[in-house]
């Protein structure tokens, strides 16, 4: 059954708690974007719809529906896209509108608040899973091996997960897999095959499927319209070296297990 945290249950292992040095490369691509629908949303300062809407944003911690922006700009979701489209530059520079945008900052800036969350410290169990899956991304993980590096019983720590966190345990691993294939795509041109075993899934279609429901649009549009342009700016970016940062197994020329 479950138990009371034991402070005597210490993570084996340091975890990283900040995205920026967990997936830098992420966390430069969603600046440069965050960056680019600030400027698209006061270009014009006359326009107070559109900064109402900027400031909606900046004070949800880099947030925002699009239900909740045309709620602001008093407007109807579909006459805020056009509008939005019309009158900034932004879909001209980025291919993306507004809603698919706000999907990819929503999506980070969501795993980011989750990652930080204190309670992967307070709590030495949680903080035991935290290490472990940021070593084994690459890998099956299974409600029962999370709950055994938690010390607890199955369904206790299911619900223990789900109450201090915020999600189900299947909702974060499914979110932390796609944003590590987020970074996995700014660090290096990866095939999906390549791609989809480097974090843990064993199906295309799977992990293609995790990717639009998290994020809003598919890898391959991700790839075309975020990271190409990302990757041109960046003299950086790989093409040849094999990334692994927190990333633990992660092997890019041989997938590993399924998910």
């Amino acid at each position: 059954m479950g138990q009371v945290d034991n402070p005597a249950l210490q993570p084996t292992e340091q975890f990283e708690s900040d995205v920026s040095k967990l997936m830098p490369k992420l966390d430069e691509l969603v600046k440069e974007l965050s960056s680019q629908f600030c400027r698209a949303l006061e270009e014009d300062r006359s326009k107070k719809n559109l900064l109402s809407v900027k400031n909606l944003f900046e004070h949800q911690g880099g947030i925002v529906s699009l239900e909740d922006a045309a709620k602001t700009a008093d407007m109807k979701p579909a006459e805020f896209l056009q509008y939005f489209a019309q009158e900034t530059n932004f879909s001209n520079q980025t291919g993306l509108d507004f809603e698919q945008a706000a999907g990819i900052l929503n999506f980070y800036n969501h795993f980011r608040q989750t990652v930080v969350n204190r309670v992967f410290q307070y709590y030495a169990r949680l903080g035991r899973f935290m290490s472990y899956v940021q070593k084994n991304i690459s890998e099956k993980i299974s409600l029962d091996e999370a709950a055994n590096i938690g010390a607890m019983e199955r369904t206790y720590f299911s619900i223990f997960f789900h109450d201090k966190v915020g999600q189900t345990f299947r909702d974060f691993l499914r979110n932390y897999r796609v944003a590590k294939s987020m970074d996995l795509m700014a660090t290096k041109d990866y095939n999906f095959s390549e791609l989809t075993g480097a974090v843990g899934y064993g199906d295309l279609r799977l992990f293609e499927r995790a990717f639009k429901r998290d994020v809003g649009i598919t890898p391959s549009k991700f790839k075309h319209l975020v990271i190409v342009p990302f990757m041109q700016r960046n003299p950086s970016y790989d093409s040849s070296s094999n990334p692994r940062r927190y990333s633990g197994s992660v092997n890019a020329s041989i997938p590993p297990k399924s998910a």
